[in-house]
């Protein structure tokens, strides 16, 4: 009864704490003068976990206490909740190694007390250390078999906690899709919980990865359902901390968004509540983050202020975090009030710093700086130095993203040895028991093993007849197989005959475009790229289009493209390339019925258009993804595309495709593709050739005879290609007004 009884004052008394903030729960520890073994426990863990993200060093002295109480009154579930705080208490600390040897065995001992609720926290927390520790690949392992676990025991809390990790491991990965995907699922758990904290975190996240995707829209209507449900939250009482994270993000957008402006406010915002707070660390980061807009505002003066106000407070509270980010910008602000010795300073505290903290894009971007540092002071050798440590330093980074990609594939390689070694024990065992009974058989005496040879020889002729039988049956359908092969094959043959057919004759498009050149390379036999060419009186309409799919697929939606483009410009006779793009959209959604952005039809195009008005000097483009290069007096001028394709896409917001014009003169040079050329991996380091070094080709090749310049490009391609698959159809079309 008394044992009873201190529990319940225990628990109340330390509810009161935490809920009033008057003073730590550990304050009065006369509480476990009376406490029973398993109470005292309790009570040292429950200080512990209080201590574990506010002062690290007093969870593991509470944490080492309750573990030595509980293995000396053998307690196990209270060894594993003191190991797993302990684990928690150096993560906390950055102390990955040690936190993660505590975790595991705290892992190993829920696992003996069948505490599946205890193993799925173990496992999120170990996901969560590998992932610091860049571990990616580990800490996805993790997390999905947190996932797993947690929805065996349906906790679902657990399961939208550990749907978030995998998404953040995504979008380390840059799978942006991926990760907000894993976050909607999250989402949609908290919804059906009706829990607002975990809808607000989802929000936010989501938020943060529309901002990647360049959509701040979305992100900005993510971010503002984020901070209503945490002002709820903080004015209920709660922590004022998500509403800060909102406020911060919303200034982190405009920012990316170019509006600095409102980048400053928030971020002025954000500075507030963490004085309010007595946040030092929040204050240091936001007063870096305001001396940033200064700096991109070009007002020094006070970007110099605030930078080193924030670089002062994080050397008194000994944080690295971000310091070489701000030394650099106070490098690059003296750099810009001409105070070259300090610049000088500065930027090589942010490369030593960086290189001590291994953060290799800050040490490519301090060698930059050093390099725009020396240009300033005319030291052009030195300057030529930092150029090249920052391109080698590019170039290396470029190769890791590769890297990061291909190690999703290695973990599934890992699943997979892992099912192997496992099969191997399983037949090893197979083998024992093989052997076991067949020592017992022998036992029986050599009647027994006669009779087992007899029905082993009957066996094996039975199966010899099947075995023949079988091996015939295969013959068959090898060349059942072999037959329809040539017929798919010779379909495909009368297929290419149809897509040429519907392509614009060679002599039609000399006629109406004139001097301009075609480099077209399927994939497959048939292509899913196609091109297209109608003149209208004095107006040229040139298409290059990309249709989902490669290969027959492909092929199909082309015939497509052709049939409509053809009905819409030549009978519709619509000529405005962003009407002209309106229509093709509906007609594809019709055609193929997508009624909505859930239909698991999601085909569509990507598309260039351009209508060339020779007479009247003037192009006229719109576009579905696929933008174009004009060249003007030796100039290159992108003329963007629209960020949705022809069809159905994730947004389904159906924005109008809207059109360009943009006056041309005799000699501009206006260049045409897909993305298959620029997609194509190859090199010494199998990279892919990328649209940055299509345009610096296209500017190098604009002033040669067209039918040089295909040639070129073909060259260039087979070259950069060699013995590597080519991965997509390749379609590059070029015009000379």
């Amino acid at each position: 009864m008394k044992k009873t009884i201190l529990t319940i004052a225990v628990a109340v008394v330390m509810q009161l704490s935490y809920a009033e903030g008057i003073h730590p729960p550990d304050s009065d520890l006369t509480i476990l003068d009376n406490a029973g073994n398993v109470e005292k426990v309790k009570i040292l863990n429950s200080f512990s976990q209080y201590y574990s993200d506010k002062v690290p060093q007093k969870a593991i002295h509470y944490a080492l206490q309750a573990l030595q109480h509980s293995e000396q009154a053998g307690i196990p579930a209270g060894q594993a909740e003191a190991m797993f705080y302990l684990g928690t208490a150096y993560y906390q600390l950055n102390a990955y190694n040690e936190a993660t040897q505590w975790l595991v065995r705290a892992r190993q001992m829920y696992q003996q007390i069948d505490d599946d609720h205890g193993v799925a926290g173990c496992l999120n927390r170990l996901g969560n250390t590998q992932q610091l520790k860049t571990n990616y690949v580990e800490a996805l392992r993790y997390y999905r078999e947190a996932l797993v676990l947690n929805e065996e025991i349906n906790d679902k809390s657990e399961i939208a906690r550990s749907l978030t990790n995998i998404g953040s491991i995504h979008q380390l990965f840059g799978n942006y899709r991926e990760a907000i995907d894993y976050q909607i699922r999250s989402l949609n758990i908290y919804e059906e919980m009706n829990n607002h904290e975990g809808l607000a975190w989802s929000y936010l996240n989501l938020a943060r990865l529309f901002k990647k995707l360049s959509e701040y829209k979305k992100a900005l209507d993510y971010v503002n359902k984020s901070f209503v449900l945490y002002d709820e939250i903080s004015n209920s009482g709660g922590s004022k901390t998500g509403v800060t994270l909102c406020l911060k993000e919303t200034g982190s957008i405009y920012q990316e968004m170019g509006d600095l402006g409102k980048a400053l406010e928030y971020s002025n915002k954000v500075l507030e509540l963490n004085i309010a707070a007595r946040n030092n660390h929040g204050i240091a980061n936001t007063l870096g983050t305001i001396g940033q807009i200064y700096f991109n505002r070009k007002e020094y003066e006070k970007g110099l202020e605030n930078l080193l106000h924030a670089t002062e407070k994080k050397v008194k509270l000994n944080d690295s975090t971000d310091l070489p980010v701000l030394y650099r910008y106070l490098g690059l602000t003296y750099l810009q009030l001409k105070d070259y010795p300090r610049a000088t300073d500065y930027l090589f505290k942010a490369l030593s710093l960086a290189q001590e903290q291994s953060l290799k894009n800050e040490v490519m971007d301090a060698y930059k700086s050093l390099a725009t540092l020396s240009f300033a002071q005319g030291k052009m050798k030195e300057a030529y130095g930092y150029q090249i440590q920052y391109i080698a330093m590019k170039d290396s980074l470029n190769v890791k993203e590769i890297t990061e990609k291909e190690m999703q594939n290695e973990f599934s390689k890992k699943e997979k040895q892992m099912e192997l070694e496992s099969a191997v024990q399983e037949v090893r065992l197979q083998r024992q028991k093989i052997i076991i009974w067949f020592s017992v058989t022998c036992m029986l005496g050599v009647l027994l093993l006669a009779i087992s040879i007899y029905r082993n020889y009957n066996a094996k002729k039975k199966a010899n007849r099947q075995l023949a039988l079988q091996n015939e049956e295969i013959r068959e359908q090898r060349d059942h197989i072999v037959h329809q092969n040539q017929l798919i094959t010779d379909s495909i043959h009368y297929a290419v005959r149809i897509q040429r057919a519907l392509l614009p004759r060679p002599g039609f498009i000399q006629e109406a475009i004139g001097n301009h050149f075609i480099f077209f390379l399927p994939r497959d036999i048939v292509s899913g790229d196609f091109y297209w060419v109608s003149k209208k009186e004095n107006i040229v309409f040139v298409a290059v289009a990309d249709c989902t799919g490669h290969g027959v697929p492909g092929a199909f939606m082309s015939m497509l493209g052709v049939a409509f483009l053809n009905e819409i410009v030549n009978r519709k006779n619509i000529s405005e390339p962003g009407e002209i793009l309106n229509q093709l959209r509906s007609s594809i959604i019709d055609a193929l019925h997508q009624s909505d952005k859930n239909t698991e039809t999601k085909d569509g195009m990507d598309i260039a258009l351009v209508a060339i008005d020779r007479a009247n000097e003037m192009l006229k483009f719109s576009g579905a993804h696929n933008s174009c290069y004009l060249f003007h007096n030796g100039i290159a001028n992108e003329i963007k595309a629209h960020k949705m394709p022809i069809g159905v896409h994730y947004d389904n917001d159906f924005d109008d495709f809207t059109t360009q014009q943009i006056p041309v003169k005799k000699g501009d040079k206006v260049y045409l593709f897909t993305d298959g050329y620029a997609d194509q991996f190859g090199g010494d380091k199998n990279m892919k050739f990328k649209q940055k070094n299509l345009r610096d080709l296209f500017m190098t090749i604009q002033d040669i005879p067209m039918a040089e310049q295909r040639n070129v490009l073909e060259k260039t391609f087979f070259s950069w290609k060699r013995n590597y698959p080519q991965v997509d159809d390749i379609l590059v079309m070029g015009i000379c007004i």
